[in-house]
């Protein structure tokens, strides 16, 4: 079994500091701030603060090396996870004002807009050099646009007045 690991003692502004986020930070730093407080002034092993909060040994292990190397503040703020999105604004915007158009009006051959035909478009337009069916999926979703129903007809006056002349000579 190795060596046990401690957080390192508080400076006295620190204990200030650790006190206060005890008392009004968020559960989650709260958490942090109580790790360190036990580690670091009442000696508790890793073990034993692990299984107090109901925590992997790892994770324990990680918020006190966190704490010794970067010191309070490593505590409010962790670490960003995954690689986040590779889309801009930009093509995002694209996409939503593409997937509204109907394709007739593009002087394209169909009718209604499906994910395959919106990421050809896209592709082939060199809005994008890749993509996905699901990520246009969800970035429409994210816009609010149903693209099962998008675009189909265009949402001007002409295409609704032709079809109230149709109704009106059909009587």
């Amino acid at each position: 079994m190795g060596k046990p690991i401690f957080a390192r003692k508080l400076l006295p502004q620190e204990q200030d500091e650790l006190e206060s986020l005890l008392d009004y930070a968020a559960a989650t730093v709260t958490r942090r701030a109580a790790i360190i407080k036990l580690s670091s002034n009442e000696r508790y092993r890793v073990s034993e603060i692990s299984k107090l909060f109901g925590m992997h040994a790892s994770s324990v292990r990680y918020w006190i090396h966190r704490f010794n190397e970067e010191g309070l503040s490593a505590l409010r703020h962790s670490e960003a996870l995954g690689r986040g999105s590779r889309m801009g604004d930009d093509v995002r915007v694209a996409l939503a004002q593409l997937a509204t158009t109907p394709p007739r009006l593009m002087g394209l051959k169909f009718t209604v807009w499906t994910l395959r035909k919106l990421r050809e478009y896209l592709i082939e337009q060199k809005i994008v050099l890749d993509i996905s069916h699901e990520t246009i999926r969800r970035i429409l979703k994210e816009s609010g646009i149903d693209w099962r129903s998008s675009g189909s007809l265009p949402q001007g006056p002409g295409i609704l007045d032709l079809l109230d002349i149709s109704k009106s000579t059909e009587s």
